[in-house]
């Protein structure tokens, strides 16, 4: 293992990894370090953790310094410089009579050289601008040719609509269009599921899955995995993960789960699911353990029908729910499944229905006090039986507190107000949800007051 601390530059989403020496260094801390662009000034993402030693490039740089306030007032000074550059430089452009888009410019971090980023759909001779930018600025000048996804991504990345835009920005938005802060959630566990990690328009660190960091055996790798996923979550603006899965994969023909899991060990994939959650919330990331009461052991997939779990309480005691009993207060949410357990509800109710499951179970016997969130209401194991307000009145009576992705939000809404309204669902059952809701959102500063 090696022992680093994650930086992210100015205008970039990818995380890189240098050595803190000696230094004590946290999350939120700015750095000073070497590159091959010379001396930078880095945000740290994730503060000091062990990665596995194929992960990191050597040799390792060390971190020159933390950053002091003169630090960040000479990196603050150069920035405020950077709009002035922009427009004498956009000036001699059309003075010279080339034909290149400027996109951006930027100081480096002592001021040593300026970078200005253009795009142009050929070669450009720039060696005339060149000079008369240097004769200006009295400094080292550098124009970057780059292309369309790299101007994407100094905009902000790219939406799915196609048109640019920052993702801390659109979700910051909706935040501030919302009279109460929002959650919100993605699905990023790394590896096969990963909705930014694996979007070719982010530039993001990548995992082969969950059950290629279990190997190890060593919770500390999933909390380093835990912290890079949540640092970078962080940053485009999410406070929810849908992670990590907390299944042990016992059956081989499982054609969901797979290595989504830590591992096939119930005890390991515990002590993993343990580090992941610890990793979560050292980068302030609330995360969820899925998907209650263990999808692991099933041969067949609940978004295209109905999936039956056939093993005792005990059985589930012993193997599924071992993730779960020993998290119970290291996760802020709880997934369940839509998977039927017969033998241990008495019916063919899903899990995510059934109060034998969520209320007796889950709050009962494991005494989880946290957030309990459906998986997709809209997969075909709910919507095969089910209508959206039927489904959504059933999950709360059951003790839901989060219902996601109803197959027909208005039907769902209309349904639940109604049952609400005619003591179907009593009023105490959703002030219990709202006030959990609240909590957690207070406990990650997603509630300030």
């Amino acid at each position: 293992m090696t022992t680093v601390i994650s930086v992210k530059f100015r205008g970039g989403s990818r995380l890189y990894y240098f050595s803190p020496g000696e230094l004590e260094i946290n999350a939120g801390d700015g750095v000073i370090v070497e590159t091959a662009r010379g001396t930078e000034y880095g945000d740290v993402m994730v503060g000091i953790h062990d990665v596995p030693d194929d992960q990191v490039i050597q040799p390792l740089k060390e971190v020159i310094r933390v950053a002091t306030d003169r630090d960040r007032e000479m990196r603050d000074s150069y920035r405020a410089k950077e709009k002035d550059a922009y427009t004498t430089c956009m000036e001699r452009i059309q003075a010279h009579g080339l034909d290149m888009k400027l996109v951006d410019v930027e100081y480096t971090f002592n001021g040593s050289k300026i970078v200005f980023y253009f795009t142009a759909d050929g070669r450009v001779d720039f060696r005339e601008l060149v000079k008369d930018l240097a004769s200006v600025f009295k400094t080292r000048i550098e124009l970057r040719q780059i292309g369309v996804r790299d101007e994407a991504k100094m905009l902000g990345g790219l939406g799915i609509c196609g048109r640019p835009f920052c993702c801390a920005q659109f979700l910051d938005d909706l935040q501030q269009a919302s009279d109460t802060p929002l959650f919100t959630a993605i699905d990023e566990e790394g590896g096969l599921v990963a909705r930014l990690a694996n979007n070719a328009a982010f530039d993001l660190p990548q995992y082969e899955s969950a059950a290629a960091v279990g190997t190890s055996g060593n919770p500390e790798d999933a909390r380093a995995m835990g912290r890079t996923i949540g640092g970078y979550l962080k940053e485009y603006g999410f406070n929810l993960n849908f992670a990590p899965v907390a299944d042990v994969n016992t059956n081989p023909d499982n054609p969901v789960i797979g290595t989504r899991a830590f591992s096939s060990e119930p005890q390991t994939a515990a002590d993993l699911v343990g580090g992941a959650c610890a990793g979560f919330a050292d980068a302030g990331i609330a995360c969820t353990l899925k998907h209650f009461p263990g999808h692991g052991d099933t041969s067949e997939d609940t978004h295209v029908g109905t999936v039956t779990l056939n093993k005792t309480l005990d059985d589930l005691r012993s193997c599924e729910l071992v993730p779960f009993a020993q998290n119970v207060n290291n996760a802020p949410l709880i997934m369940v499944a839509h998977i039927t357990v017969p033998q241990v509800t008495g019916d063919d109710t899903p899990a995510s229905l059934s109060s034998v499951m969520l209320t007796d179970l889950l709050r009962g016997e494991l005494g989880y006090q946290g957030l309990i969130v459906t998986d997709s209401l809209a997969m075909q194991a709910i919507t095969d039986v089910y209508t959206p307000g039927q489904a959504a009145v059933k999950a709360l009576q059951a003790g839901a507190d989060l219902l996601l992705m109803p197959n027909g939000l208005a039907d769902a809404y209309t349904a639940v107000l109604e049952a609400v309204q005619d003591g179907t669902i009593p009023q105490q059952r959703l002030d219990e949800s709202v006030q959990r809701i609240l909590q957690c959102k207070y406990q990650y500063g997603i509630l300030t007051q």
